[in-house]
């Protein structure tokens, strides 16, 4: 992954050490020859992100053509051809995305490749999705085939996953599609030119202009007194040869007193008393709270965050400041903190925010776990906690949060 962001970056024109870039191609090298059982998908992403970063292997990328071509799934594919293409050879690199166009899925004026989102566990996860597959198969073809039939459907597929200001779903998702639009935006450009566009809404012109090369897209907000109860027409039209592509995305605020629990993960917070580990009934300023967090999962689930956000009056203890690693509870003694592996403590990392705490696991299995962490009570006043949180990173069908509570702090 790091190798593949820093050829990326070399690539467009932001300096990188080359000698960083050298020592990880030289680790991945070694790592490729010296693991036979290396999953073959992640074989070939690693063989692509040699070749993206200038230190490709041809004789190994080559071999993995002819030994397991069919044993690779979408991504793998592309990513081969992409290695392929970054080495020279085109020929082998387009006879591999005309293996890839077998898979594409045709559903009316979309093209995208189906894929599951469990591929498996730990160090053989590829963290796969249909948007994220999609999105390095248009890469390909952006670099490869630009011209290929299927590109207008592939780019429909991608534009309409698009979550409004949130991306394409996970970080993952997100970043595949940018670099996969950006790639086929270029061509596009190159012969393009100039493309007229107007937006009508409910029959009245709304804006209008042109898309131009180092210009070509446009952010059009649409005014509330410009919309009606019930259906509403909008139409976005072009006057050029090119098409227009547009996304159309809702945003508003309800106003609500209380958040009530939602989501399949069930997400449960409680504030202890730190020594007898029972719910405080009264918080006074200055005092020491336990927050608690129970998870509990309907299946394994990876890469999970459990997030916390802090009420106005709670601050965190960033346990990790103490020269000690020891949090002082007062009278009633000390609670010792170690940094220490997820055996001790069920997590991986943990991270202090201004105003969250966030558990981080990697591997989470079937069933419940609780986490705890540290925060005294800084202001007195009235203060609402929103809801704590756990969700997959990669896998968004997994996700939950627990209740609001109001909470007051006296002096």
């Amino acid at each position: 992954w790091v190798l593949f962001g820093l050829g990326v970056m070399d690539g467009s024109g932001y300096g990188v050490e080359p000698k960083v870039m050298d020592r990880a191609a030289q680790w991945l090298e070694e790592n490729l020859s010296n693991n036979s059982q290396l999953d073959i998908r992640t074989r070939a992403y690693a063989l692509y992100s040699m070749a993206q970063a200038g230190r490709g292997d041809l004789e190994k990328t080559q071999a993995l053509v002819d030994a397991s071509i069919y044993e690779l799934d979408p991504f793998s594919q592309a990513a081969l051809a992409l290695a392929l293409h970054q080495l020279g050879e085109t020929d082998e690199a387009r006879a591999i995305l005309e293996l890839l166009s077998t898979s594409a899925r045709k559903q009316d004026e979309y093209v995208y490749w189906p894929q599951p989102s469990y591929d498996g566990q730990y160090h053989s996860k590829t963290m796969a999705s249909t948007v994220r597959t999609t999105a390095l198969a248009l890469l390909a073809y952006a670099e490869i085939d630009p011209e290929n039939d299927l590109v207008a459907g592939i780019v429909k597929y991608l534009a309409e996953q698009r979550q409004g200001i949130y991306g394409w779903g996970t970080t993952n998702e997100t970043s595949f599609t940018i670099l996969a639009l950006t790639g086929h935006l270029v061509h596009e450009e190159s012969r393009a030119g100039n493309t007229p566009y107007e937006v009508v809404v409910n029959g009245e012109r709304l804006a209008s202009g042109t898309l131009e090369v180092g210009n070509s897209s446009a952010g059009i907000d649409i005014p509330l007194d410009q919309l009606k109860d019930g259906l509403n027409t909008l139409l976005v039209t072009t006057q050029g040869d090119n098409p227009v592509y547009f996304d159309l995305s809702t945003r508003y605020d309800v106003l609500q007193s209380n958040v009530e629990p939602a989501g399949n993960i069930e997400v449960t917070r409680r504030y202890l008393n730190p020594k007898t580990k029972k719910p405080i009934e009264e918080l006074q300023a200055g005092q020491l709270v336990l927050v608690e967090l129970q998870v509990d999962v309907p299946e394994d689930a990876f890469f999970l965050a459990v997030e916390d956000y802090l009420p106005g009056g709670l601050e965190a203890l960033n346990e990790g400041l103490s020269a000690a690693n020891e949090v002082s509870v007062g009278a009633w003694g000390f609670e010792e903190y170690r940094q220490s592996f997820w055996e001790d403590y069920g997590y991986n990392y943990k991270e202090i925010r201004g105003d969250r705490v966030v558990f981080f696991i990697t591997s989470f299995g079937q069933g419940s776990d609780t986490f705890t962490y540290y925060a005294r009570a800084t202001t007195p006043g009235e203060f609402v906690a929103l809801p704590a949180q756990a969700y997959a990173m990669y896998d968004l069908s997994l996700w939950g949060r627990s209740e609001s509570v109001e909470i007051e702090i006296k002096k």
